[in-house]
């Protein structure tokens, strides 16, 4: 009799799953999933659809985990394709990055409004412009220094974290979270975004799709970084001046994904590693005392050219000279020239030179002393490559920073106006120059109130 109830019992359990069952597939059969799971590999991607604002906009199709809601999704004036992002393993060269401005077709992002530099929770807004419509729109606010432009897709650093956000304001991601205030983004390719701790020395990457625990750390003591072709190249000094250390300096490289380490080059002093398509640019040291400095170009073969060689001899006939990270500097390349600069402390001057990245056409550009209105205790300080400008950069002790535009079509320099501007916000896109101003004097080392402005080149120049 027991086991009859139980038979009977179970019988009817059965029946009414089956029931359940049939009632719950009715209803996901006439209802809209909200709520769509994408099989990736490594995770799952959950993404929640963004409300249509009008259909203004088509939304993009790159699978995200937003983390913070997209912000400012009213109708807009913004591409009507944003191109998708289709994870793959070949390298993209084409990132842009800027301080300040960039354009792509008929778009300009540009930084706005004001920012307090030195303060931690200080923020300035990201703007998109149809330079056609003149319409604008605000993407997002952030602390930013520079901003990165791939495949419709905006990367940036916020205080602590580094985010993507489309091109139109949408799926704004948190592809980082932790300690990257000090982060500098060196490449996006592939499903990967390669960034560098320069405080730690460390070179991570992280995966694009937004799963910000796949870092991973590819070396770490680095002091310089760049990438050439399909590998990371980066510096590793030693220990000067200490006895029983090594006090060499050592280039190494490594593929994208940290593997196949190899040492490449190695002298007392190495630095101001820099590349463009062609090659990977430093200048050696070879012995503490050197009378002789190189500046050298390695190719995508491994194999080491020098340049140039500058002796101390030579040099010391215009003043006197001992070569260091201060007194020789390479400061930037295009796809044909390098620029450096020699700087003679006891007169004081500083010398700017060109030299083409095969070692051709090498010549002097500027004598920093005979620039106009010039303060006494100057010394070049940073250049900059902006559209068919070098930005250089005078530093002046206890004085307020100067800055002047030197022309690569005819090396005219022309001193910008006296107001304080943060010399790495100033960018040129054709006859506009967009930069940060100071809205009243400030302390030495450029803490104070800045607002982002854009005026006409012509209105900027003294």
């Amino acid at each position: 009799m027991n086991i009859r109830k139980r038979t009977l019992v179970i019988l009817s359990i059965l029946c009414a799953g089956l029931f359940l069952s049939a009632c719950s597939h009715e209803v996901k059969e006439n209802s809209s999933p909200s709520v769509t799971t994408i099989p990736t590999g490594e995770a799952e991607m959950v993404i929640t659809p963004v409300p249509d604002p009008g259909g203004a906009i088509p939304q993009s199709s790159i699978p995200t985990k937003p983390t913070e809601a997209p912000t400012d999704l009213e109708a807009t004036i913004l591409p009507t394709q944003i191109p998708t992002i289709v994870p793959t393993q070949e390298a993209k060269d084409d990132i842009a990055h800027s301080n300040t401005v960039l354009k792509e077709g008929s778009f300009l992002y540009y930084k706005e409004g004001s920012y307090k530099r030195g303060d931690w929770t200080s923020t300035c807004k990201l703007v998109a412009e149809n330079t056609e419509t003149g319409v604008k729109k605000v993407l997002t606010s952030f602390a930013a220094e520079e901003f990165y432009l791939q495949e419709g897709s905006i990367y940036y650093t916020d205080h602590s974290d580094i985010y993507r956000i489309n091109t139109d304001g949408s799926h704004k991601t948190k592809l980082y979270d932790g300690n990257a205030a000090n982060a500098s983004i060196i490449r996006i390719t592939g499903d990967y975004l390669y960034f560098y701790f320069s405080m730690e020395g460390q070179i991570f990457r992280i995966n694009i799709n937004g799963y910000s625990r796949n870092r991973k750390l590819l070396a770490q003591n680095a002091a310089e970084v760049t990438l050439l072709g399909d590998r990371i190249y980066y510096t590793v000094k030693g220990i000067n001046d200490i006895a029983d250390l090594d006090s060499t300096d050592r280039l190494f490289s490594m593929a994208l994904d940290g593997s196949d380490k190899k040492e490449i080059y190695e002298s007392y002093d190495l630095y101001d590693l820099t590349s463009n398509e062609s090659g990977i640019y430093f200048i050696d040291l070879p012995t503490k005392d050197t009378s002789e400095a190189y500046l050298c170009k390695l190719d995508s073969s491994a194999v080491t050219t020098k340049l140039c060689t500058l002796k101390q001899e030579e040099l010391s006939k215009k003043g006197a000279v001992s070569f260091n990270s201060h007194t020789l500097q390479l400061h930037c390349a295009t796809d044909t020239t390098l620029y450096y600069s020699v700087t003679y402390r006891a007169v004081p001057n500083t010398e700017l030179y060109s030299i083409g990245s095969n070692g051709d056409n090498h010549m002097l550009l500027l004598n920093i002393k005979d620039l106009s209105d010039l303060s006494p205790n100057a010394y070049l300080s940073t250049v900059r490559i902006d559209e068919n400008h070098l930005i250089l950069t005078i530093d002046c002790d206890d004085d307020a920073p100067q800055t002047y535009l030197l022309e690569l079509s005819n090396s005219h320099a022309s001193k910008l106006d006296t107001t304080i501007y943060l010399g790495s916000s100033l960018d040129i896109l054709g006859d506009e120059v967009f930069v940060a101003k100071a809205q009243e004097p400030i302390s030495y080392g450029l803490y104070g109130d800045f607002i982002y402005q854009r005026q006409k080149l012509s209105e900027f120049v003294r």
